[in-house]
């Protein structure tokens, strides 16, 4: 993309390559080598040939001159040097400029003369304009948003149509894509006005479109085409008005944001350049207002992905309470990684969120703020453009290539990327199904009347859901209590959610209105951005088969304690002390990749006190251990009734604080808990389990009893076949998630 200006002539290039013989003297200059109209490398003309500017003496003084030549009238905010927005080719023009700053072009400033230098282009100059200029400090700009027909509009009176999350996208007819067209109005002093169709093109159509929450544009619709007739009834802002087709034509002849220009990689509208904010008069009402029409995929979630295909790209988001935000994960050749924060920028967040069928990016986030991924990184140092269907079509840096201690930093996934996405409006009702009051009580809405729930009605599922709904955050905490100065309704029932709903009300409900709850308890709920993230280490499973495969052979007289502990099967249950136990053991390590240390899931009175063990358990079915045979039946169940909890291994910058001998019990951010296979009751009863092939499995936190940000990576199995006298051999070990 390039920007020039003949003398006394603003044109701004925005989305197509100018030539360079069109209409152009000596003395027109632009910027280069940047996708924002206001900043680039500065290229002059002369002779009919581009060339550059030498960074010696170069400052501000120069970089206003060369500013408000190209139109940016409020001067440059910073000139460049070393080559910054990359080196040229080819002639340099300029060297030793000496601008007073108050000349109107850049010819015009001494200098050693035309084609005179001694610089080498690692010294050619660059400037950054100042933009949205004459814009008074008096207006605030805000929100942006699109208008049409009465007859057009979903039942929350925003432009059809209506955005749903399920389903896979299916857009094989190109003429039956979803979309949305309006007029494009801007708030300014929370007044909303038609934005000004002068300078307006695709590629402010597609800043607009991607704020709103739409991957695409397809074209600029006439006004005619959205308001077809002139009889219409509608008002603005709750004013009263008798005629509100004359209030609205009134609105309509008062355009703002003149010669707006936008380079197409904005995530607001109001990051664009424009000549002015002010309120004009319309020139003509039905060319003068800026339009657009958006068109949108359904979101591409996880049931939407081909597991059978390894040679498609495909992005996910993981870790964040919403579906739109959470850490960058990339399936590439058939193996999922994350993102290095190095170079990571909006421009990339777009290609990201466009590609999962969302709008553009809202925000970025860097170092791991979802927590740490697992396996492979794919990228770091992306460099999209933002206008790229894929990230395999950006430019970025094999991991091979970076700095060692730039790969170690990649690599330990302490900078995984996160991105926050644009949506589109949705069809709900903007009312609340669910509150929460007092700062903890859950209430929720039911048959028009809001009531308060009341405890053993809400699980964590559901508990996630009212967290979402009210603070676009996790549950970290349901408990139950009672309140005293509570007069009003009481439910009684279930509240079953997957976890995975938006809103209460999506959820399945069967509730009673009642005078009270028994024992007056009722549901609390914490909600916080920050929680775990437990995730076992498939690789230390794998080891333990395949380096030290392990099947024990003891008599119940040395199992007395795993008896204790249902470490056994129900079939050891009134054995003799000589009877003999086959006992297939293996490690688990279990690390916390979250933003929250775990703690857990009882209270410190409540922990278990075992003498075998001389040690307190914290924790009720922290891991699932079973067996399955080929066609996924369960026949071996090795279920581990209780842990200790404690930082046994920790990874770059995890710090350990929990250990089972002093009492206090947990798994630290980056650390994890080992439990070794030649510990008591690691292992799987398989007494009696026939020759053949097997799965063995491990599920952490099955029963979900402590909250964390992600329970799609729980899972670990390996494929394991079991021999004569109990010989191992180990396949393939797969995580859950990847």
């Amino acid at each position: 993309m390039m920007c020039y200006c003949s003398l006394g002539l603003l044109i701004l290039c925005i989305t197509i390559q100018c030539n360079v013989g069109l209409g152009q003297q000596n003395g027109d200059i632009r910027l280069m080598s940047s996708i924002s109209i206001n900043q680039g490398r500065v290229e002059v003309y002369h002779s009919g040939i581009w060339g550059t500017v030498c960074d010696d003496q170069f400052d501000i003084n120069e970089a206003n001159v060369i500013c408000r030549q190209l139109g940016f009238e409020n001067g440059a905010e910073k000139a460049t040097h070393r080559a910054s927005f990359g080196q040229g080719t080819g002639q340099i023009w300029m060297d030793g400029l000496q601008c007073t700053g108050t000349e109107d072009a850049l010819y015009k400033c001494k200098s050693n003369g035309m084609g005179i230098h001694d610089c080498a282009h690692r010294e050619d100059a660059g400037v950054v304009c100042k933009l949205n200029i004459n814009e008074p400090s008096s207006h605030k700009l805000s929100d942006v948003r699109l208008i049409c027909p009465p007859s057009s509009r979903n039942p929350n009176g925003k432009c059809n149509p209506c955005f749903e999350r399920k389903g896979c996208p299916n857009l094989s007819d190109p003429n039956n894509v979803p979309g949305v067209q309006g007029i494009v109005q801007v708030n300014i002093d929370n007044k909303w006005y038609p934005i000004s169709s002068e300078g307006w093109s695709l590629t402010e159509a597609k800043v607009v479109c991607g704020q709103l929450g739409y991957p695409y544009t397809s074209r600029i619709p006439h006004l005619s085409e959205i308001w077809p007739t002139r009889r219409h009834h509608f008002c603005y802002n709750n004013i009263a008005c008798n005629n509100p087709g004359a209030a609205f034509r009134r609105r309509l002849r008062k355009t703002v944001l003149d010669n707006i220009q936008c380079a197409g990689s904005e995530s607001n509208i109001t990051e664009c350049y424009y000549k002015r904010a002010t309120l004009q008069p319309s020139k003509n009402l039905n060319e003068n207002v800026a339009t657009v029409q958006c068109i949108y995929d359904e979101v591409k979630s996880d049931q939407c992905i081909d597991e059978n295909d390894n040679t498609t790209e495909i992005v996910r988001l993981r870790a964040g309470a919403l579906p739109w935000i959470g850490r960058v994960e990339v399936r590439k050749n058939g193996k999922w990684g994350t993102i290095c924060d190095i170079g990571w920028d909006l421009k990339d967040a777009h290609v990201v969120c466009r590609s999962l069928g969302y709008g553009s990016a809202k925000k970025v986030f860097f170092r791991s703020v979802f927590g740490r991924g697992i396996g492979y990184v794919h990228y770091s140092n992306v460099r999209c453009t933002g206008s790229e269907t894929s990230l395999a079509n950006c430019l970025s840096t094999e991991q091979t290539k970076l700095q060692a201690e730039v790969t170690t930093y990649c690599n330990a996934h302490t900078g995984d990327v996160g991105v926050e996405c644009n949506i589109p409006q949705t069809c709900h009702s903007k009312e609340e199904s669910s509150r929460v009051t007092n700062n903890s009580f859950v209430e929720v809405k039911h048959t028009n009347s809001w009531g308060r729930v009341c405890a053993g009605s809400i699980d964590t599922n559901a508990a996630y859901v009212v967290c979402k709904e009210n603070f676009k955050n996790f549950a970290t905490i349901v408990k139950k209590s009672t309140d005293s100065t509570y007069s009003g309704v009481y439910y009684i029932g279930a509240i079953d959610c997957t976890g995975d709903e938006l809103r209460i009300d999506e959820c399945k409900i069967a509730l009673n209105a009642r005078s009270s709850c028994l024992d007056g308890l009722m549901v609390t709920v914490e909600c916080s951005n920050n929680l775990p993230d437990l995730v076992p280490d498939v690789e230390r499973f794998k080891q333990s088969f395949r380096y030290y495969p392990y099947v024990d052979r003891l008599p119940m007289y040395y199992l007395t304690c795993a008896k204790e502990e249902n470490c056994l099967a129900s079939s050891a249950n009134n054995k003799p002390a000589a009877h003999i136990r086959t006992l297939l053991r293996f490690d688990s390590l279990t690390m916390n990749f979250g933003t929250a240390a775990f703690s857990p899931n009882q209270r410190r009175e409540e922990w278990e006190w075992h003498s075998c063990h001389n040690h307190f358990h914290s924790f009720e079915n922290f891991i699932s251990y079973d067996v399955l045979d080929v066609n996924g039946n369960k026949v071996a169940e090795g279920h581990k009734a209780s842990f200790c909890l404690e930082d046994s291994y920790c990874s770059p910058g995890g710090y350990s604080q929990y250990r089972c001998s002093s009492g206090v019990q947990g798994i630290s951010v980056n650390c994890g808990d080992l439990y070794a296979r030649h510990l008591d009751c690691q292992w799987i009863d398989i007494t009696g389990l026939e020759s053949g092939e097997y799965l063995v499995r491990q599920i952490v936190n099955a029963d979900r009893l402590t909250s964390e940000t992600d329970y799609k990576n729980n899972e670990i199995e390996c494929h394991i076949e079991i021999k004569q006298q109990y010989y191992l051999t180990v396949g393939d070990c797969t995580h859950s998630d990847h």
